[in-house]
């Protein structure tokens, strides 16, 4: 029985100081930021994301605007949007392969612009379209030295 209780005592002890230097270094917690931030001109922060106002009734066809851009002192150029992801507020950065637009937005400065249409939005995804409801978007950017950057949840309210 003493036997028993020593090996057991060793055991857990060899477990502890096995486990002392793990290779994680807090990865777990670490933020995924952007090197380079995309910002959002025009664009209020409500619920935590950017988001943009436009008023809207369901007879009419709205346009929708979304500039962004990154600061000018990165000495980055904004080559091209190639992926926007679209739905209500619950898609991420995985629902960017499912790409809402056929051809990628060329760009060459240090901000572009993404546009669409509520027709648009009502003909390419499921998502309800209608006063009082919130649709989001996701964009992929690609830098002038091939750099990716993936934005955060862009929200749009549509209000009546």
């Amino acid at each position: 029985m003493k036997y028993i209780k020593h090996s057991l005592i060793i055991l857990i002890l060899a477990l502890f100081i096995c486990c002392e230097d793990d290779d994680f270094d807090n990865d777990f917690f670490e933020e995924n930021l952007a090197s380079i931030p995309i910002n959002f001109p025009g664009s209020i922060l409500a619920a935590d994301a950017p988001t943009y106002t436009f008023a809207y009734n369901a007879s009419t066809n709205i346009d929708i605007t979304i500039p962004m851009e990154i600061p000018s002192s990165s000495g980055r150029t904004i080559s091209q949007i190639s992926r926007v992801a679209a739905g209500n507020t619950a898609i991420n950065p995985g629902s960017l392969s499912d790409n809402y637009i056929s051809s990628p937005i060329s760009a060459g400065s240090n901000s572009v612009v993404f546009q669409t249409t509520t027709d648009e939005f009502s003909s390419l995804r499921t998502d309800s379209v209608e006063p009082g409801s919130t649709i989001a978007f996701i964009f992929e950017i690609v830098l002038d030295d091939g750099q990716i950057l993936i934005s955060r949840e862009i929200e749009v309210d549509l209000v009546e």
